[in-house]
Formats: C-alpha cells, sequence, structure tokens
C-alpha cells in the first residue's frame, strides 16, 4: 500500500490547494499495481451483443496503460468487466470494448433510430442499409447490425518462399489505401499477391507485400468520418425528466451542437439515444486537486500550542468554501481555549479534537490516494461543536448543498439533522460510528458503517450453528428491554439455523436470565460436562458484563466445576470493557463480534503506520483507521460510479484497513448498513481474528 508522503502545496494566504499533478509521477498509485500491456494479436468476441478485444495482462502493465493504448476509459472498462479494476495482475483477462471506429459490428438498443447509428459510426444510411439489406427493414432491439464486410486472414501464396516475401501486419486505424502508400505499392500488386483482399481488413491481418517494398516517410491521410484528434463521440441514454439544456451542461457542450449531431429530434422522452460530439478540451478540463479546509477569520489556533503528537495540524483543518466531499466533525475548537495552561506541560486538548483530529487525518491520506487515480476531491470540515444548533445553523448554507457526499456527524442528534437533509438534498450521508437503526428507515441517503448489535448477534446465532451445533449452548438475557431482545433475537435465528444440520446437541439454545450482580444462582445447572458450553452474552450494561465474569469464575472455581469447558461470544462493547480481568477473557475463551479489527501484522497496516507517523508525527488511533476506511472506500465509489455509487455498493470492492463494507438495505426506501461482522477472540494475551 502507498499512500501520499508529502504535498506540494500552492498558497495564497489562508487558501491551501494541493496540486497532485505535480507528485504523481513521484509515487506509486494506492489504487493500480504497474504492469504493462501489448495491444496488437488480441482476439475478439462478441458478449451479450457487444463486441470485445480480450487482452492478457502482462507483468508491469497498469490501467492507465491499458486505457491508453485501446483508446479507453477507465469507466469503459470497470463497465466490461464487471465493476472496479482495483489491482491487476499478470495473467488476468481483461474484456476491452473495442473502439468505435474499429467495431465490425453494432448491437441495437431502445431508442436508437438508423440515421443515429449512422452517425456513430461515420456511416450513412446507404452503406449501412448495403450491409444489413434484410434487418434494416424491421429494426428491433437486440438486431445485430454488421457494420463492414467480415474481415478475413489474407492467405500467403504458397509459391513464394519466406526469405523473398515481405509480410505487413494491419495495425489499428490503418486502411488499405494508407498501407499502399506507406510502401509505394499499388492497390493491384496487393490484390495480385493477397487473392480474396478487399477494403474490409481488420487489425492483426497480415498482407503479403511486393518483394522489395520498404516503409516509406509519409504521412497518413486521416478519416474524415470520425472525429478529429482530441474529441470523441460518444452515445448518451437520456434519463427521466432530462432536458437539451442540463444534458449540455453535464458534457460542456450547446444545446445547438446537441441538435446539430441528431437532426430531427425535437423533444426527449427517457430511453432516447443521442450522439453527442464531447469538445476537444472535455477530459483535460477536469483539475485534479483537493482543497485544503480554509482557517475562518478570527480563530486563533496557535492557542492549542503544539499538540504532541499531534503537533499543530489544526490550522489546516477548519472549513468554508464550497467543496464536494463535506466532513462533520466535533473539533470542540472553541472549548480548548477554555482548557488552563499548566506549567512546564504540553497543553492539553478536549479528546473530542483529539479524536476528531486522527480521524480527519485518516480521511486526507484516503482523499491523496484515490486522487492519483486522477479523481479530482475538495474537502469541506465542519466543527459541529457537538451541538445541534451549530449544525443547524451549517445546513442552511448554500456550499453543503453542492456536497457529492457528507461524512459525519459522529452524535446522534447532529447526525440526525443531517440525515433529514441528505434525503431533502439526495446526498448520501455516511455515519462511521454506532447509530440508532431508525435513521435507516425510509431514508435511502443514509448509510451506516458499523454493524449494529441486531445485525451482530444474527451472526453469532449462524457462526454457531455452523460450528457450534454438537456442543451446549447457552444464551443470557440482561435486564434491559435491548438486552432481552437481543437474546430473544439469538435464540430465534440459532433455533432457524440449526434446521437440516446433522447432530445437534440441542433443537435449540438454553436460556437464562441474568437478574443479579451478585448472584447467578441455577446458572451451573445449565453447564454440561464434556460438551463445550458455549455461552452467547448479548449484555450492554457494562457493570452487569463484568460482574457476569466474576460470578462465572465463582462457580467455575468450585471443585465439583472441575473439567466444565467454556466459550464465551459477547458483542462488540466488550472490547471497551477494560474492567474484565484479562485473565478472565483468556480462561473462558471469550470471543466478541465487531465490524472492525486490526491486525498490526498486515502488510497494508504497517505501510499505513509508517507513513501517518512520517505525515503527522504520531501513531495513528483507531480513528485515523477508521477516517482512511470511510473515505477510501466511499471516494472510490465516486471515482468508479459518480454520485449515484450507493447504487454500486456491492462492486465496490477494495482492500481496506480496518473495516469490511457489505452494505445493504433491507428495502429499496430504507438506508444501508453494514452487514460485515468479525469474530476475534483472546488468546495469548492477543486479538485474534477467528473468522
Amino acid at each position: 500500500m502507498t499512500l501520499v508522503p508529502s504535498h506540494q502545496q500552492l498558497s495564497n494566504g489562508n487558501n491551501i490547494k494541493i496540486n497532485y499533478l505535480t507528485i504523481m509521477k513521484y509515487f506509486l498509485s494506492l489504487l493500480f499495481i504497474s504492469v504493462s500491456m501489448s495491444f496488437f494479436s488480441q482476439k475478439r468476441e462478441i458478449i451479450d451483443g457487444k463486441e470485445y478485444i480480450v487482452h492478457t495482462v502482462k507483468q508491469g502493465e497498469t490501467l492507465y496503460g491499458i486505457t491508453q493504448k485501446y483508446s479507453a476509459t477507465k469507466k469503459d472498462l470497470r463497465d466490461a468487466n464487471s465493476g472496479i479494476l482495483m489491482f491487476l495482475k499478470e495473467g488476468q483477462k481483461l474484456n476491452i470494448p473495442v473502439a468505435v471506429k474499429d467495431r465490425t459490428i453494432h448491437t441495437v438498443e431502445k431508442g436508437e433510430t438508423l440515421y443515429g447509428i449512422s452517425k456513430i459510426y461515420g456511416l450513412t444510411i446507404e452503406e449501412l442499409t448495403a450491409l444489413n439489406p434484410e434487418k434494416v427493414k424491421d429494426l428491433q432491439v437486440g438486431t445485430v447490425l454488421q457494420l463492414r464486410k467480415k474481415a478475413k486472414t489474407i492467405p500467403e501464396p504458397k509459391e513464394e518462399s519466406a526469405t523473398d516475401k515481405t509480410v505487413h501486419v494491419v495495425a489499428k486505424g490503418e486502411t488499405l489505401y494508407g498501407i499502399t502508400k506507406k510502401y509505394g505499392v499499388t492497390l493491384e500488386q496487393l490484390k495480385k499477391l493477397n487473392p480474396g483482399l478487399t477494403e474490409n481488413i481488420a487489425i492483426g491481418d497480415k498482407i503479403v507485400l511486393p518483394v522489395g517494398a520498404k516503409l516509406m516517410e509519409i504521412e497518413l491521410p486521416k478519416t474524415e468520418n470520425f472525429p478529429k484528434s482530441g474529441s470523441k463521440l460518444i452515445q448518451y441514454t437520456v434519463e427521466k425528466g432530462e432536458t437539451f439544456y442540463g444534458i449540455s451542461k453535464k458534457y460542456n457542450t450547446t444545446v445547438e451542437a446537441i441538435k446539430k449531431s441528431n437532426p430531427g429530434v425535437e423533444s426527449l422522452k427517457e430511453g432516447d439515444k443521442l450522439t453527442i460530439a464531447l469538445p476537444s478540451k472535455y477530459l483535460t478540463d477536469i483539475k485534479v486537486s483537493l482543497g485544503e479546509p480554509i482557517l475562518p477569520k478570527g480563530v486563533n489556533l496557535d492557542s492549542v500550542n503544539k499538540i504532541n503528537p499531534l503537533k499543530d495540524e489544526l490550522n489546516k483543518m477548519v472549513m468554508k468554501e464550497s467543496y464536494s466531499v463535506s466532513l462533520f466533525l466535533p473539533l470542540m475548537l472553541d472549548k480548548n481555549a477554555q482548557i488552563p495552561m499548566e506549567t512546564n506541560k504540553v497543553k492539553k486538548i478536549h479528546p473530542y479534537t483529539e479524536m476528531s483530529t486522527h480521524f480527519y487525518q485518516g480521511v486526507r491520506l484516503a482523499l491523496d490516494s484515490v486522487a492519483k487515480s486522477g479523481t479530482s476531491f475538495d474537502l469541506q470540515v465542519f466543527d459541529t461543536r457537538n451541538d445541534t444548533s451549530t449544525v443547524g445553523k451549517q445546513l442552511k448554507t448554500n456550499t453543503i448543498k453542492t456536497s457529492d457526499l457528507i461524512v459525519g456527524p459522529f452524535f446522534e442528534k447532529p447526525y440526525k439533522l443531517v440525515s433529514d437533509f441528505s434525503k431533502t438534498q439526495q446526498i448520501q450521508a455516511i455515519c462511521p460510528v454506532n447509530q440508532s437503526n431508525k435513521l435507516l428507515f425510509n431514508n435511502p441517503f443514509v448509510t451506516e458503517l458499523k454493524t449494529s448489535f441486531p445485525t451482530q448477534i444474527s451472526y453469532v446465532a449462524n457462526f454457531i450453528a455452523k460450528n457450534r451445533n454438537t456442543e451446549n449452548v447457552i444464551c443470557v438475557s440482561g435486564k434491559t428491554k435491548q438486552e432481552k431482545y437481543l437474546a430473544n433475537l439469538f435464540i430465534e435465528n440459532f433455533e432457524k439455523a440449526l434446521v437440516g444440520k446433522p447432530n445437534n446437541y440441542r433443537t435449540k439454545a438454553s436460556a437464562f436470565n441474568l437478574t443479579s450482580y451478585s448472584s447467578m444462582n441455577g446458572f451451573d445447572a445449565k453447564l454440561v460436562k464434556g460438551k463445550k458450553n458455549v455461552v452467547v452474552l448479548p449484555i450492554i450494561e457494562k457493570g452487569m458484563a463484568s460482574s457476569f465474569f466474576t460470578q462465572l469464575n465463582i462457580i467455575l472455581s468450585k471443585s465439583r466445576m472441575k473439567g466444565y469447558e467454556v466459550e464465551i461470544y459477547a458483542l462488540e462493547n466488550f472490547l471497551e470493557y477494560d474492567d474484565i480481568e484479562t485473565s478472565y477473557k483468556m480462561k473462558y475463551n471469550l470471543h466478541v463480534t465487531t465490524s472492525s479489527f486490526i491486525d498490526y501484522k498486515d502488510e497494508n497496516v504497517v505501510t499505513f503506520v509508517k507513513q501517518y507517523r512520517a505525515k503527522f508525527g504520531s501513531e495513528p488511533s483507531k480513528f485515523a483507521f477508521m477516517g482512511f476506511d470511510a473515505a477510501f472506500f466511499h471516494a472510490v465509489g465516486l471515482d468508479a460510479f459518480g454520485k449515484g455509487y450507493s447504487a454500486h455498493y456491492d462492486q465496490i470492492k477494495v482492500p481496506l484497513l480496518q473495516s469490511s463494507f457489505q452494505l445493504e438495505r433491507s428495502d429499496k426506501n430504507s438506508g444501508f448498513e453494514n452487514q460485515s461482522v468479525f469474530i476475534v477472540a483472546y488468546k495469548d494475551f492477543e486479538l485474534i481474528k477467528v473468522n
């Protein structure tokens, strides 16, 4: 994993912009493993009515290099290969869409006309009709039209020896006329040496040349049927409610230009196909930059001092202006001024400030990494002060409405305001910390990255049913309404998961109600000697959780309980319960569910930690990892699919540091929740991932 270790900054007062074009050539990209490619000698295939070149990745090739070689875009390759191409490996097969001017077939889509198709390929209606005399009479969706006569591989005359003949292999864009000029020969000579040779030649065709033919130093004429160099024709499918004006703005062209390319089209309806000539600078006009948030006027962060180990990164991280990614964090900058300075000691900062700083720095590293692939990200940071009225005022500003992505806030009441705003403005708002599942109801623009307790306990039920169905399973219910709900949810799901499994010890879990901090009368009767006693503990209240381990240890310390084996499964909150003795956690084989797990031996994690230290002079907290994963995953989604990336969550497959996002929703009107669950266990004073 390679992250951007430094920025080249262009400063103008407090406005700091980062120019990635100047640093891209110095650093390896996180997104792509370098590989090289060869264009020619690739075979073609027709897949679902579309024409592709099948390319085999070779060592040293890059995705960028492949797009340049085949005159394709990253989106072209992603669409042709079932989503994102994050890492390439040697030997991997890629379907490359054949460039418009090199295609030999076209499959008719809804709304297309013969005239529109002819304009795409630079043909006349008469030429298309001649190639497809029967099919054009009744043009139907799915009809496959020939765009040229089928190319033939020209046999080499047997009477000539290998030493006498010269063979030319047809390259991309070449014409028979151009080849005659390239070698200074006539068309008649070529046809005589290559029986059956026609004007319809294809890439890879071999053409025998007259003896003594030599390459001439001439400039080949360019075809007039296709856009000039630097421009590109695309076919656009009209979406519901779209207008000529809206489409023209989307592609930086004019209404007149669109109508000129589509004569006779005066009104639009969903599904119509338009031919659009992109301006020559359409692609090069896209800026690659990551905007630094601007320091608000009147705020002096010098009083925060050089925070050790956070240094003075706060001086760069507060808001203003209009950006595409809005980050809501409880920076609590106003509170830091109220913290007294102690003599000969580094000034303390608010704990939320420290948390937010780490999260922000993780986000920065993530956006730096994705930006190297050529995508522009601008970042705006809001200090929520953990105050709903402050967030409410921020949401009333016009700049936030231009966001493509909102991250945060961290706390439920401010996040409720943002989630309502996101639904109104149709901007995806992601929350990286635990929030109420109620926020997901009837709001498809909310994404919760933390796996909820109900999802975690349901996962445990299926995991134990699969791996511990022959053992004695006990579910402990607590005192609160939430704890009782989670216990019942486990019991129901566990019973369902056992159906059809062989050798079940029981058909359902044994239940035990934990109602006292000082006694667990009757629990010993639930245990079975000679079986592993798998205890599921969906307890939320910290004191009750700690008390359970104390009481369990008392019970199993009795001589009559010698030889009883216990394995405990609890929820993510147990990772924060330091008052439970570590010796108990290992002695009773504590397993904990979680939606995030940092393996500090993992190569990617090791690299991230090194980069974080080098850039920020501190050790990354869990919030730095959280910020990186949340921003990296969604930035890749924006890069691959645009603002509607949430509809393609299942296609975003990227390596993350501490998380695995499996984002799903219960129905089309609801928000997304992470369904991914890790199970970790305490072994030899370490946490080990089990699943």
